[in-house]
């Protein structure tokens, strides 16, 4: 049995992204990650089971770094509106600064993998988050209605911001994502 080496699994990760990115899901064949990794294919089955379980594999360590590097020292216990802008500016942040990394988690979300995940393992990166909601809810700070309506209208709006590919006509300034936290709370408050 071969000795893992984590430097080697990472790299088979950032490869899988940067393949992934390049050449869509389909055509990122083992062969082709594993080069960009430097490794041989038959190392990628020491890290992995297949090509399938690499993919999700990513995803899964992509979403927990992003979760770790948004929410790690967020304070909840602040007015829910100054958590949420807290966590408003991480997430462009964070995006903003990983281009490459949210690129491979938005084609995930878009593609069949994303059934072979539980609902709980993507909860689980939300937590604080889903937590803050709930907890402006009730508040009667924010609406109740079900929480992926809070996602579509409050959350969704900075990935697409921070994505210069989806705003070629919005020049990012201060002046532009306070305008648009702003809509975005105006969307989801009581």
């Amino acid at each position: 049995m071969r000795i893992k080496d984590d430097s080697k699994r990472e790299a088979l990760l950032r490869a899988t992204v940067s393949v992934v990115n390049k050449t869509g899901f389909v055509a990122a064949s083992v062969s082709k990650i594993a080069g960009a990794a430097q490794v041989s294919p038959a190392t990628l089955y020491t890290y992995f089971e297949n090509k399938d379980d690499l993919i999700i594999s990513t995803y899964m360590a992509l979403m927990s770094r992003m979760s770790d590097g948004v929410f790690r020292g967020v304070d909840t216990g602040l007015p829910v509106r100054a958590a949420l802008y807290d966590i408003w500016r991480r997430t462009f942040e964070y995006v903003s600064r990983n281009r490459g990394d949210f690129l491979y988690t938005e084609q995930f979300a878009k593609s069949p993998y994303v059934k072979h995940l539980r609902l709980e393992d993507l909860q689980a990166f939300f937590a604080p988050l889903i937590s803050l909601v709930r907890r402006g809810v009730d508040e009667k700070i924010l609406k109740d209605v079900h929480f992926h309506m809070h996602i579509l209208f409050f959350y969704y709006p900075i990935l697409t911001l921070a994505n210069p590919g989806s705003c070629h006509s919005v020049a990012i300034e201060e002046a532009t994502i306070e305008t648009a936290f702003q809509l975005a709370w105006d969307a989801i408050r009581l």
